[in-house]
């Protein structure tokens, strides 16, 4: 198909906006045992498919610390428990 020609175009990519990242105050997960670090989370819509988290002392430091591959379910509470 040429430019100008009748036919169906492509869907539209998708528009990639900024990622929520959260970091939580909370103990540490059994599984990964003391002194891992502050526990991230992530949220996007639309979701990349993946957001990497990178973590230094410095700007000039940065390495990656982890991949998340699947958005969290990230909220608030809207009252006291």
């Amino acid at each position: 198909m040429r430019a100008g020609e009748a036919g169906s175009a492509p869907p539209p990519a998708p528009v990639f906006g900024g990622v929520d990242l959260v970091v939580m105050d909370a103990p540490s997960l059994p599984e990964f045992g003391e002194g891992v670090g502050p526990l991230v989370a992530a949220w996007a819509d639309p979701w990349p498919g993946e957001v990497v988290v990178s973590a230094g002392l410095a700007d000039d430091a940065l390495s990656e610390a982890v991949r998340l591959d699947r958005p969290a379910v990230v909220g608030r509470l809207t009252e006291a428990c």
